[in-house]
């Protein structure tokens, strides 16, 4: 016979208490039950407790009333919502409350119970926590039937921010309702303390920088809270004014937290908030009004010159690209510095729009990498690179001039003259003539002819034959030439 679990316990519970109007007593419930009265009173307290309110009343002399039945009914669910949730779901949420009460130990039957799953799924679930745990060099360690995860502090924290989904987060706005962020007063905390520093800076923290900071703040009020556990060692990668302004902003917003939770915050976690804020791009704002230095310099001229040289784009203004990208490049070398990720919500649309520029950038990035000692570039870090390389290009393109060309010049060359000018936009059509006009017509500032036909004598200008149809076929032709005539 099956040993019952708590879950199937506190659910037994529920179920007799809705079934019952009047007040039931601690030993009535317990011998229905076949449980003890010490079990009884463990489970109503816990309902409680969860509830926020109570749920169940207790009368001494009485025993237990149901007072809130919608809210037991919608408890007494919960069953076939947990047996609805993915492994990968479970395993997540079982791998969070280890992660957040690090290095305390938590009983196995209080980790799995909610879940109505069995010893061999346990085992899996621990083999697969263990496998991804040591990702960040942390360990699932057991004693007694309890489990905890030990490590260094920075890797738990790194850990909890992989487990955070907040990558369809763009808004601040989405967090409230979003359930990664259950704990809704630290929602609103955090959140005024992402506006009280862009009010002190004078700006607005642009996506994704403003989303990792809350994650980040958001994470750190959690760990404190539940284990009270500081960063072991943190390295400050370059010198520090006292007079700093992120530093200052960094050391009030810790000031703030100690003040939330009631609790002296180790003046380590000042410095992280600092590396978190010296890491985020605002929009080109030059927040502490430095010049790039020497190595910001250096790796965006050569990020250019790899990434244009790839694309094989020998026109362009390098002073012009260079100037925009080194104010991403400076916040990007410090994340890189200090292992801070970012999610990129546009990485899809990223790859749809400007695939050849973004393969252009991640293995020109691959070659800066090695040429200056830098940690992974990772691929969303390439996709915000990319559109730097995009908008100058976009902004730069130069137009070719082309005349449309048909037997008659009306009717299939009009048609053609449209879907040509909906497919290139860098095309500038200056005519659309017949053959019979091309005869003593000045072509010297024409750079390409896109003709039906084959002319009946021959011309300097490049011709490119197209159907009528105008087939993806005949778009690839085109596309290579004008290629050729841009570079």
């Amino acid at each position: 016979m099956n040993r019952m679990t708590s879950a199937d316990k506190q659910r037994d519970l529920i179920f007799y208490l809705l079934d019952n109007d009047s007040y039931v007593t601690s030993n009535e419930i317990a011998d229905t039950l076949n449980i003890s009265t010490k079990t009884v009173y463990r489970i109503i307290s816990k309902i409680n407790k969860e509830s926020n309110k109570q749920v169940i009343y207790s009368h001494r002399g009485l025993g237990y009333k149901v007072m809130n039945v919608d809210m037991l009914r919608s408890m007494s669910n919960s069953e076939k919502d947990m047996q609805s949730i993915s492994p990968v779901e479970r395993r997540n949420r079982v791998l969070k409350r280890l992660l957040l009460s690090s290095p305390r130990f938590i009983q196995e039957e209080s980790l799995w119970e909610e879940y109505y799953v069995g010893d061999s799924v346990r085992t899996l679930d621990k083999k697969v926590m263990r496998t991804i745990l040591l990702k960040f060099n942390l360990k699932l360690e057991t004693t007694n039937n309890g489990y905890k995860i030990t490590g260094n502090e920075l890797s738990i924290r790194n850990a909890l921010k992989d487990l955070v989904n907040d990558k369809n987060i763009v808004d601040l706005t989405q967090i409230v309702d979003n359930k990664n962020f259950k704990q809704k007063y630290d929602v609103n905390f955090v959140t005024r303390q992402i506006e009280f520093i862009e009010d002190r800076l004078g700006i607005k923290i642009p996506y994704p920088y403003n989303i990792n900071l809350f994650t980040h703040l958001y994470i750190l009020l959690s760990r404190y809270r539940e284990s009270k556990t500081a960063l072991k060692k943190i390295i400050v990668k370059r010198n520090i004014e006292t007079d700093d302004q992120l530093l200052n902003i960094s050391k009030e917003v810790i000031q703030n937290i100690s003040i939330y939770l009631g609790i002296n915050i180790d003046n380590k976690e000042i410095y992280y908030v600092y590396e978190y804020l010296s890491s985020s791009s605002f929009n080109g704002q030059n927040i502490l009004k430095t010049e790039p230095d020497d190595e910001v310099i250096n790796i965006t001229k050569s990020l250019v010159s790899e990434v244009y040289r790839r694309l094989g784009v020998k026109n362009y203004d390098h002073e012009i690209i260079s100037d925009k990208l080194e104010k991403h490049i400076r916040p990007l070398l410090n994340r890189l510095k200090n292992n801070i990720k970012i999610n990129n919500n546009l990485l899809e649309q990223i790859k749809l729009e400007y695939g050849d520029i973004l393969d252009a950038v991640a293995k020109g990035t691959s070659v800066i990498q090695q040429e200056y000692h830098l940690n992974n570039i990772d691929e969303n870090e390439a996709g915000y690179i990319t559109l730097y390389f995009a908008q100058d290009i976009e902004e730069n393109r130069r137009k070719v001039n082309a005349l449309i060309m048909c037997a008659t010049g009306i009717g299939t060359s009009q048609l053609l003259k449209t879907k040509v000018h909906n497919s290139f936009p860098e095309i500038k059509i200056v005519d659309v003539i017949g053959t019979n006009e091309l005869n003593g017509l000045d072509i010297s500032k024409v750079d390409l002819i896109i003709s039906t036909i084959v002319p009946n004598k021959p011309v300097k200008v490049p011709i490119v034959l197209v159907s009528s149809l105008f087939t993806e076929k005949d778009k690839s032709l085109l596309h290579k030439r004008i290629k050729e005539i841009i570079n």
